[in-house]
């Protein structure tokens, strides 16, 4: 392998075209939120245009290695959040990725959870996998191709010599034949130029592989069922789609190579897991982690060792993601569970996950949802599920063992009158309940989490509130 080439860099050398970058300053210092409009927006644009073309001397030159390893060293400094949707690179103008500034989930400017993972995904590499054969990387859901420039990036630098990336995303397709395109025809071209320039610039990493005389493979493809072979690596980050694209999350694991690696990590959930489990877990919660920690201490009391085929409802579809990554898998993980059946309510005309009504649902499958909880549990289960409109105040038409039913008010609300009704509709299920108003994002005013169990009598609590307990004891006799 060829070491880097010494040489012009991106901050410290005059451009080859003449133009020195430092004298034409960044209006938006690294990790500013506030967007660029106006003047400010023209010499961002001309501050980026500058660093592109510097880019493009440096792979003329031979000296693409140099700048990317810069870029590699501080990605921040050559990044500025646009709009509050998308954070661009100045260095190739048409990568960016999603800027998440409604919840600083996935801001790289607000935390270092994507640092996080680019590193953790790196360093299993490194240690995992040897450097001198073909490494697959298979990304899915990878927008503007960023964070993938970032990843293969750093996996050139770490010493592989032979990558193979496919680079899944809906935006990569050629179809224009649809009313959508036929009604806007000003969008086709602006979907290609995008696209094409997406591909073009990616292919910084190739001068890069030419420079260091090893050998890098990518491919764009619209859809994951188009992956072919298997891969090492498989990530999707920042995964919004996790419930209305919940095949496309299995198949991408079914594609995982027996000692490979798949990085999953969406909302408040980053996991990491082998073919058979989930081998790492880390879950950010940026509000009321009091209420959180309590709800899996709560789970601890969860006694359902008389049940070997629950029935589960859950009745909210707030806090619907707490439910499904904390509160089932700890339902699965007990050892009399075997099979698991799922009923979730959802609203009128819409689906629990997000389909229209009329759009059968294709991605919660029994072998998908058992496929992904066996995973998560690192045991074999079933789950078997359904949605339903029925009224869940008037009690389903099959009482459920278990009923969940977690809510979240921006409002004091009538603590009272919610635990009577569901009390009465379940009376012989065992009822996880948690119900929290806030006053706003920062202080909460009231905050129950607990559960009933029909069969003992008991009441278990997760809050430290006398009067919540007295009061809760007495609605439930």
């Amino acid at each position: 392998m060829q070491a880097p080439i010494t040489g012009s860099t991106f901050s410290n050398l005059q451009d080859l075209s003449g133009t020195n970058v430092d004298q034409i300053q960044n209006p938006f210092p690294s990790g500013q939120k506030a967007f660029p409009s106006g003047e400010e927006e023209q010499k961002l644009t001309d501050y980026a245009l500058v660093l592109a073309e510097r880019a493009q001397k440096m792979i003329e030159s031979g000296c693409a290695t140099n700048s990317l390893y810069e870029f590699l060293d501080d990605p921040k400094k050559y990044l500025v959040v646009v709009d509050s949707v998308s954070t661009e690179t100045f260095l190739l103008p048409y990568l960016n990725e999603c800027a998440c500034t409604n919840s600083d989930k996935f801001n790289r400017f607000s935390n270092s959870r994507r640092a996080d993972i680019e590193n953790l995904l790196t360093t299993d590499a490194a240690a995992n996998y040897p450097k001198e054969k073909p490494l697959r990387y298979l990304s899915v859901g990878v927008g503007g191709c960023l964070q993938d420039f970032i990843n293969i990036g750093k996996l050139i630098k770490a010493g592989f010599q032979h990558i193979e990336a496919v680079l899944i995303d809906p935006s990569f397709h050629s179809n224009y034949n649809t009313s959508t395109y036929k009604l806007n025809p000003n969008w086709v071209q602006e979907h290609e130029t995008r696209k094409n320039g997406i591909m073009k610039q990616m292919a910084f990493l190739s001068a890069v592989a030419k420079e260091l005389d090893i050998k890098l493979e990518m491919s764009f493809v619209d859809n994951v069922s188009k992956a072919e072979g298997f891969f090492q690596v498989v990530q999707l980050v920042d995964f919004d789609d996790f419930e209305s694209s919940f095949s496309d999350v299995m198949i991408s694991h079914s594609l995982l190579a027996p000692e490979g690696r798949f990085y999953l990590s969406f909302d408040d959930y980053d996991l990491v897991f082998d073919t058979t489990r989930c081998v790492y877990k880390n879950i950010h919660h940026s509000l009321h982690e009091e209420a959180y920690q309590k709800i899996k201490d709560l789970l601890e009391t969860l006694n359902i060792s008389d049940l070997s085929r629950p029935h589960v409802a859950m009745l909210t579809l707030q806090e619907r993601r707490v439910q499904w990554m904390q509160i089932l898998p700890k339902i699965c993980q007990a050892d009399t569970v075997q099979e698991l059946a799922l009923t979730i309510l959802r609203p009128k005309k819409i689906s629990f996950f997000g389909y229209p009504e009329e759009k059968p649902n294709k991605e919660f499958t029994t072998e998908n949802l058992s496929r992904f909880f066996t995973l998560l549990t690192g045991k074999p289960v079933t789950v078997n599920f359904c949605e339903t409109q029925e009224k869940f105040l008037n009690g389903l038409s099959i009482k459920p063992d278990i009923v969940t039913y977690l809510f979240n008010a921006g409002q004091q609300v009538d603590i009272d009158s919610q635990i009577t009704r569901i009390r009465t509709c379940y009376s012989n299920s065992r009822l996880f309940f948690s119900l929290s108003s806030y006053k706003n994002s920062e202080e909460c005013v009231m905050d129950s989490v607990w559960s009933w169990d029909s069969n003992s009598g008991s009441t278990f609590y997760g809050t430290p509130s006398e009067m919540s307990r007295q009061k809760v004891d007495q609605l439930m006799k």
